[in-house]
């Protein structure tokens, strides 16, 4: 998905509850620009995330499917927590601190999960 050169881009990390997703929106998008999204959702399921895309006052332009991130983070978030000792060794405690919850959290929901990205216009 190609952003164009003279687009401004920032990337956002919200974990935004369905309710406060389009507040958090509202507050950092300008009129008629763009946004790219990473959404996460189980294989199968109806994405929850088109209707708090609408919510928040965007259009959909386009998806792509990520099929292969899941197995990714499958492989690399056991490598994290098997070398815990090395990340806190190498990393800022508090940087090896949330990998690994993350990797604590993030590990068992991975089977049957599924990433897209889109591309949103405010």
């Amino acid at each position: 998905m190609a952003v164009p050169d003279h687009d401004p881009v920032m990337v956002v990390s919200v974990r935004a509850s369905p309710s406060s997703f389009g507040h958090r929106l509202g507050r950092v998008l300008a009129s008629n620009r763009r946004l790219v999204m990473t959404w996460a959702t189980r294989r199968g399921a109806t994405p929850v995330w088109t209707d708090q895309a609408r919510a928040a006052g965007l259009t959909v332009e386009h998806v792509d499917e990520r099929p292969a991130e899941p197995a990714l983070w499958e492989r690399l978030h056991p490598l994290w927590l098997a070398h815990a000792d090395d990340l806190r060794s190498q990393r800022r405690e508090d940087r090896a601190r949330n990998m690994l919850r993350e990797a604590h959290q993030v590990l068992p929901a991975l089977p049957g999960s599924a990433r897209v990205d889109a591309s949103h216009r405010c």
